[in-house]
């Protein structure tokens, strides 16, 4: 008897864009769980989450009717009126998260949200929070990286959290989400 998805459903994978997703290509989508990917509908998601929708209409638009679409809200989207790019038709259609910390990235508001939704096991693929890169500025500030890696270490006292990659910086134990059951 072959595995299908839904025999998991308290797992979930985790596809963000960073260099641990570039270099492990692979048939994401035979993952025995749900399937996420940050920002894109790429490798045919079950969800697409994102904490920073600037370009709603080139990414996360394309998830409409055919996934779940997760926008995580924030004081600083609400600040900086990030709404204005999201058409008022599609709002219905949006399921809205709370983000603890939108600036920090959209990987890390996936992991937030999985956790909030109760998943049980969370893998992530190309969450690799790299620095020195410029890809996003407030990761090179020390104390918000500090602040952003103790929230991660609590979030993974509440949930089994891992990382696909040594390369990431996430303060995960690293395991294949394909070798994990």
């Amino acid at each position: 008897m072959s595995l299908k998805r839904s025999d998991f459903p308290e797992r979930v994978l985790i596809l963000g864009d960073g260099p641990s997703y570039k270099e492990n290509k692979r048939h994401w989508r035979l993952f025995n769980g749900d399937l996420a990917s940050i920002h894109y509908y790429r490798d045919d998601p079950d969800i697409v989450i994102t904490a920073d929708p600037r370009k709603y209409g080139d990414k996360e638009s394309k998830a409409i009717d055919k996934c779940r679409l997760v926008i995580g809200m924030s004081n600083w989207f609400t600040s900086v009126r990030k709404e204005r790019y999201i058409p008022h038709k599609d709002w219905d259609v949006i399921e809205w998260g709370w983000c603890t910390e939108a600036r920090w990235t959209s990987g890390v508001f996936a992991i937030e949200w999985a956790v909030k939704e109760g998943y049980k096991e969370i893998y992530t693929v190309g969450i690799d929070l790299t620095t020195g890169n410029g890809y996003n500025r407030n990761l090179e500030d020390p104390q918000t990286n500090q602040k952003m890696k103790i929230f991660l270490k609590e979030l993974g006292t509440q949930t089994d959290i891992y990382k696909l990659s040594e390369d990431s910086e996430l303060p995960y134990e690293v395991r294949d989400p394909f070798n994990a059951r």
